[in-house]
This record gives structure tokens, sequence and C-alpha cells, in this order.
């Protein structure tokens, strides 16, 4: 049992190399968007992964996800 924790433990930490190697370029962005109450480090990266590296989007009525009173609303399901 040891032995399968062990496993999935070094697996973790190859994904998480891996990740930190595919997110290096989005940095900026993922730390601008971790400014956001309420967004941590690992959410802004999810949003970069699922909108692209162009945040701007977020900002901009009628795009993502918007609403005439603010500037950052939720996504449209």
């Amino acid at each position: 049992m040891l032995d399968r924790i062990d496993e999935a433990t070094v697996a973790e930490q190859r994904l998480n190399i891996r990740i930190e190697e595919h997110i290096r370029p989005y940095l900026q962005q993922i730390e601008l968007l971790a400014t956001i109450p309420g967004v941590s480090a690992h959410t802004a990266q999810v949003i970069v992964a699922d909108i692209g590296a162009d945040i701007t989007r977020l900002f901009v009525t009628g795009s993502v996800g918007s609403s005439p009173t603010s500037k950052l609303a939720p996504l449209r399901v």
C-alpha cells in the first residue's frame, strides 16, 4: 500500500513539473488574475487554460461573460 502511495506522489510531482513548464509563459496573466478576490493561483491557471492568455476579454462588455453594471461578470453557461 505504501508503495502505491509513493508511486502516486512521484507521478504527482512529475505532473506538477510539467504544469509549471506549460504555464511559465503565462505567469504574468496568472498573477494578475490571482489578484481578483476569490481567485486562487490554481483557479487563475484554469481560467488561462480555458479562455487563453488574452485575459483582457474578461474586462470587455459583451465578451466572455458580461453585464452592463460590472467590469467582471460570471461566464454564461
